[in-house]
Parts: structure tokens; sequence; C-alpha cells
């Protein structure tokens, strides 16, 4: 799991621009086997994020990523993880429970 702050990264952005800006971008990576699982609004903590689900191929590992997009005035926080399908199902409802309680301070 990654937690990565972009500031100033969102300026003009809403949810949902920042959630096809992000897509998009993704599917401009070139990620083998890359295909969409979901993508949405939630609520964290109180407040709105995307979450962006995908699953992918490298080094013959079946990969799915799911980043969690919130956006707080022109700043952009990325929490990400990636895992084999095997250890997704595992650890995803940790990876959940983490997201939820995210805090900007």
């Amino acid at each position: 799991m990654v937690v990565v702050s972009l500031p100033g990264s969102a300026k003009g952005y809403t949810l949902d621009s920042a959630l096809q800006s992000w897509i998009t971008s993704t599917e401009d990576d070139g990620l083998k086997n890359y295909q969409l699982v979901q993508s949405g609004l939630d609520t964290a903590n109180g407040n709105d994020i995307v979450i962006y689900a995908y699953s992918w191929t490298d080094a013959g590992y079946d990969l799915n990523t799911i980043d969690f997009l919130m956006l707080q005035g022109d700043n952009l926080y990325l929490v990400t993880f990636t895992g084999t399908k095997e250890d997704f199902n595992t650890l995803y409802p940790y990876v959940q429970q983490m997201v939820l309680s995210f805090q900007i301070l």
C-alpha cells in the first residue's frame, strides 16, 4: 500500500474529472492485459473519494490494483494497493478499513 500527496495537482478538478483523468492515464500506461474492474464514488471519514479498480499482468503474475483518490482544495491524495489476485482478496478488507479511516491532517 502506498499513500501519495500531490500538492497543487488537482487545481480545477472535480472528483469526476480527476477519476476520468486517472483512468485515461492508467490506460495509457500500456499495462499488459489491463481490464477495468470497477470505478465509483464513496466516502472516507467524511470526505468524498473515488475508487478505481483494475486488473493486469506483469512478469507472469495476475495482479489487481485499487486506487482511492481524494481531493482537498487543489491537492490530490492517492492511496493505492496492488497485490496478486490471491493476496488481494485476503488483504482488501484491511486496506478498505485503512482508507475509510484516512484523515488529511
